[in-house]
């Protein structure tokens, strides 16, 4: 029989929408094949399923300090933006993240989805617009 694969699921979810797709996530593996679940800290595991939110069109700068330090792992990122719902904007800040992910590690999967935005937020932005 195959080894199964360890994993980590990591997350920064200041609203809790990041946090959400992160238990969603821990639902469905083996759970005695996880290592760590919670906020982004240094585990190691083979398998990183990591969790951001979208900040000045990047991952936020605890999720981009734990990318940078991981070498020759796998990864899936995920993530919630609380403005923007074309899949450009989406890709775009994907490509950003990319950018510091060393080039040992493989990205498996990337999902990103719009969260709830705080109420002051949404008005911030519409008067922007406007």
């Amino acid at each position: 029989m195959m080894e199964q694969e360890r994993y980590s699921i990591l997350y920064s979810s200041p609203t809790g929408n990041t946090k959400m797709l992160a238990e969603a996530i821990h639902d469905t593996p083996a759970e005695e094949d996880c290592d760590y679940f919670g906020p982004c800290k240094k585990v190691d595991s083979d398998m990183f399923y990591i969790g951001f939110w979208t900040d000045k069109g990047n991952a936020d700068a605890a999720t981009l300090k734990l990318l940078e330090a991981l070498k020759n792992k796998k990864i899936f990122l995920f993530g919630t933006a609380g403005f923007g719902v074309s899949e450009e904007y989406f890709q775009r800040i994907l490509n950003n993240m990319k950018t510091s992910i060393d080039a040992s590690n493989t990205i498996v999967g990337e999902h990103m989805c719009q969260g709830k935005m705080p109420q002051s937020v949404r008005d911030r932005y519409v008067k922007m617009k406007a």
